[in-house]
């Protein structure tokens, strides 16, 4: 059709239907099957981050959606250098959380940017209380452009694997009239 030779020993071509499948792709170091693509259809996804800082106080915003459903986490502390990004980070909790029932609970346990050979990451750590336990969960984000940003990304990577696991609010919708 293209008027190109092919070299069937180097090139291999194959045919499959349309549909959901498995989603390949890089994943090294994990011993997991790849996910559906609906699984990921399905994460927490970032929406935007704001910190507003006035008078010594600071509050921090993050918008996320979910499942068709946006939500806002705020958190309000003292305007510090160093507190934006907890403030942050709890913010992202706080909007999580509105997408959970009652009875499950995060905690920020500790967040830290440091230096891996070139790159700032963005390290988290978060405690989860449910069912009477508690599980530390870390994630981490690298920080190309915008470091709020990869506080938001590095909370929700702690997150990511038991997210899909805990019981979730249906969301609900009012009618004025």
């Amino acid at each position: 059709r293209f008027n190109r030779a092919i070299d069937h020993r180097v090139v291999s071509v194959a045919y499959s239907r349309p549909g959901p499948g498995p989603v390949l792709g890089p994943r090294s170091g994990q011993d997991d099957a790849p996910e559906p693509a609906e699984a990921l259809v399905q994460r927490v996804r970032f929406g935007s981050v704001n910190l507003y800082v006035a008078a010594g106080r600071a509050q921090a915003q993050v918008e996320l959606a979910w499942k068709g459903v946006t939500r806002l986490g705020t958190a309000t502390g003292t305007a510090t250098r160093d507190g934006a990004h907890g403030l942050i980070a709890a913010a992202t909790l706080g909007a999580v959380q509105e997408f959970l029932e009652d009875g499950q609970a995060f905690s920020l346990q500790d967040i830290d940017l440091v230096r891996v050979g070139r790159q700032d990451v963005v390290l988290v750590s978060v405690s989860l209380l449910a069912h009477r336990s508690e599980k530390i969960l870390v994630g981490c984000c690298t920080v190309e452009r915008d470091a709020q940003q990869a506080v938001v990304l590095a909370t929700l990577a702690a997150l990511n694997r038991v997210l899909g696991g805990l019981r979730t609010r249906e969301p609900t919708e009012y009618v004025l009239r």
